[in-house]
């Protein structure tokens, strides 16, 4: 899970799996209910996988701008604007900030290592 601040800046990343040694499970959340995706790009209310959600290309596909715009699209189109304006705006501030950037930089300070979202073959400065 991306754990961020009240002003929008990227944390870390908190793994959520429970249990102990290799009985390791992930844990489940309530969420929205998944978009049927069979061709196309439809993201998800409020999650999704790394693509959609912080625009990380690991797969190397040609739609990663409009995967993460439809995601971008979904919150502001189905939240009331007030949710935006109030605790959601630093979701909003992570989001327009390239996200994926955010956490490779970090992850590259706090490791000294390179790698990054999506791929360890990711540079640990910034393009």
């Amino acid at each position: 899970m991306v754990v961020i601040s009240r002003e929008g800046q990227f944390v870390s990343i908190e793994d959520t799996r429970e249990g102990e040694g290799k009985k390791l499970r992930a844990k489940r959340f309530l969420v929205p209910a998944a978009e049927k995706r069979t061709v196309g790009v439809k993201a998800n209310l409020l999650w999704d996988n790394v693509e959609y959600a912080i625009g990380a290309n690991p797969r190397k596909r040609k739609d990663i701008s409009a995967r993460k715009a439809s995601f971008m699209a979904r919150l502001n189109d189905d939240l009331a604007p007030e949710a935006m304006q109030g605790g959601l705006s630093a979701l909003q501030t992570f989001l327009q900030s390239d996200p994926a950037a955010q956490i490779r930089v970090r992850r590259c300070e706090l490791t000294g290592m390179e790698g990054g979202v999506g791929s360890k073959r990711e540079r640990c400065v910034p393009d």
